[in-house]
């Protein structure tokens, strides 16, 4: 499976309306037979914008569902790296309505077809990590166990 970049910046809106940023953007798109199979996105959150994240478990990031190295906090001043996996329903919409990778990647740039892929509540959180010098720490959630 490949790895596309998507953009320097994809915008996301949380469920209370406000907007997070997920900046250096890639994708990584599973395909069989020609249809969409599933979906997973990677970014950093900048500090601000993970806090946020953190404090209201958006990706659904409740903490019964982080693994057991999430009680440390992250460095507050350093991004923080989130890959995320798109839901299955709407996995399902994006390939049936997105014949290439292009135009899934594109649908993630700027969503026209399905505005869900904008939402927070859309993905599932599959890792947390931050670049703590030459270590990369961070946390598992049970949705990575599930891919």
């Amino acid at each position: 499976m490949l790895e596309h970049h998507v953009a320097p910046v994809v915008r996301m809106f949380a469920p209370d309306g406000s907007e997070v940023s997920l900046n250096d953007v890639t994708a990584r798109v599973e395909r069989r037979h020609e249809l969409l199979v599933d979906l997973w996105v990677t970014g950093e959150l900048t500090p601000v914008d993970w806090a946020r994240t953190d404090a209201a478990a958006w990706f659904h990031l409740a903490p019964e569902v982080r693994g057991p190295l999430s009680g440390g906090a992250f460095d507050p001043v350093r991004p923080v790296r989130i890959e995320i996996r798109l839901a299955p329903e709407h996995a399902t919409v994006v390939g049936l309505l997105c014949e290439t990778v292009d135009e899934i990647l594109a649908e993630l740039r700027a969503p026209e077809i399905l505005p869900a892929l904008q939402r927070t509540e859309s993905w599932y959180a599959l890792r947390v990590t931050q670049d703590l010098g030459p270590v990369r720490a961070g946390f598992r959630t049970v949705w990575a166990d599930a891919t």
